[in-house]
C-alpha cells in the first residue's frame, strides 16, 4: 500500500531522520545536509517534506526548504517514472509564488516543469524569478 505523510514544525526532524536513515538522497548533494539541519532544528524555518511510503518503507520524498523558497525531490531508482516525486510536492502545503528547483541530474529540468516547478539551470547566476542565487 502506498501511504504519504507530511512534516513540518515540530514534526520536521522525525521525518528528515526518517528520510536520511532510508537513503533518501543522492549522497552529497543538499538534501543529505537538510535533513541533518532540520534533525537538529537548524535552518527549519518554514521548511516542510513529504515521504512517499510502499507497504511502510520510504521510497520518495519532496521538500521545501523555506529560507531559499526551493523545492528538492528524491525517488528510489527502482520506484522512478511513476510519478511519485510529483505526488509528493503536489502535497507539500502552501508553497508561495516564487518557489523554484534547481536542476540535478541529466532530465530534471524536463521533470521540474511537468511538476510545474521552475527550475534553474547548475550555470545561472540568478534564479528564474529574478532573485539573486546564491
Amino acid at each position: 500500500m502506498l501511504t504519504f505523510k507530511h512534516y513540518a514544525g515540530t514534526t520536521l526532524p522525525v521525518g528528515a531522520s526518517l528520510a536520511q536513515s532510508n537513503r533518501l538522497y543522492v549522497p552529497g548533494w543538499t538534501l543529505s545536509t537538510l535533513y541533518a539541519d532540520f534533525k537538529d532544528g537548524f535552518r527549519a524555518e518554514g521548511s516542510q517534506l513529504v515521504i512517499a511510503s510502499k507497504d511502510g518503507t520510504p521510497i520518495a520524498v519532496a521538500l521545501f526548504y523555506g529560507r531559499d523558497h526551493q523545492v528538492m525531490a528524491f525517488t528510489r531508482q527502482a520506484f522512478r517514472r511513476q510519478g511519485l516525486a510529483v505526488q509528493c510536492i503536489k502535497r507539500l502545503k502552501d508553497l508561495p509564488e516564487n518557489v523554484v528547483a534547481g536542476e540535478g541530474i541529466d532530465g530534471t529540468l524536463e521533470f521540474w516543469q511537468k511538476a510545474g516547478i521552475p527550475a534553474y539551470a547548475r550555470d545561472y547566476d540568478f534564479w528564474p524569478r529574478g532573485d539573486r542565487f546564491e
